[in-house]
């Protein structure tokens, strides 16, 4: 028997989730009414369209302390993508909501800080279209530290706009020789997107990003801290086979199964819901 299609909404933070846009286009595209909602400085008109659109269950990724508060009154999953800091972290440590996280040492951090009720679910991201392409002797770095190594590896760098259009961003991730990915410990999804698109990834071994890379096939991981190691890392993942760096990652990150997942436990969010409120 087919089950009945959710009504959806997908809540981005201000400083947008690539994840979110992808989420709420997959579902949708499983037939649900998925809505991509963006937290902005005025909450309460954000829960105003909340209210009136009234969705049977929320799936949370703006990280802000403000925007979880709110949602309580809400069926919610709420999935943290990054470790517990500051006021989020006190207001999730109170609360019996239901928690995710695409990163096993994310959730340790989280279960570590208090928090139980966390679970993983699989990383991933939509696969973009193959895009032709001569590969540039340039990095696309994420910080400073990044700029430095991509300098010492001898490579340009490129600054990379991560709010750009898809096909926009897709062209320069193709051209890049290399991303080197930040140190912010959080989750990385310009790390699954770059190999996706079959540029390698170089960054540190302790990090998140070590779940999204596979060592020596679609990149190269560093102790971190380790300066000199990330620029001859970078140096060496140029020469990666890029078919190889895009192959491993349609077999690791491919978006149909984290779309399963979030599918499973928002219905089970919102059917858990509509029974407390029926009793």
């Amino acid at each position: 028997m087919r089950r009945a299609p959710l009504r959806i909404a997908v809540v981005d933070g201000r400083d947008p989730c690539p994840i979110a846009e992808d989420l709420a286009a997959g579902l949708a595209a499983r037939g649900h009414a998925a809505r991509l909602y963006r937290a902005e400085p005025d909450l309460d008109r954000l829960m105003r369209r909340l209210r009136t659109d009234a969705p049977d269950v929320v799936s949370d990724h703006a990280g802000d302390a403000a925007v979880f508060a709110a949602l309580q009154e809400m069926p919610s999953l709420h999935t943290l993508h990054v470790p517990p800091r500051g006021r989020l972290a006190e207001a999730c440590l109170g609360s019996r909501a239901w928690f995710a996280t695409h990163s096993e040492l994310l959730a340790l951090a989280w279960r570590d800080a208090g928090l139980e009720r966390v679970q993983v679910l699989p990383a991933a991201a939509a696969e973009f279209r193959r895009i032709p392409a001569v590969v540039r002797p340039v990095a696309l770095v994420a910080d400073r530290r990044g700029a430095a190594a991509a300098l010492r590896a001898g490579l340009g760098i490129a600054l990379l706009r991560e709010r750009a259009p898809r096909d926009e961003l897709g062209r320069s991730l193709a051209h890049a020789a290399v991303y080197i990915a930040g140190a912010s410990g959080g989750f990385d999804f310009l790390a699954a997107r770059a190999q996706l698109a079959g540029c390698p990834v170089v960054g540190d071994a302790g990090a998140p990003l070590a779940e999204l890379v596979e060592e020596g096939v679609s990149g190269l991981l560093v102790a971190p801290g380790d300066a000199p190691a990330l620029a001859a890392a970078a140096r060496r993942a140029a020469a990666l086979d890029r078919h190889a760096v895009r192959a491993s990652a349609r077999r690791r990150l491919a978006l149909e199964p984290m779309l399963a997942r979030y599918e499973s436990e928002l219905r089970a969010i919102a059917r858990r819901s509509a029974v407390r409120l029926v009793a």
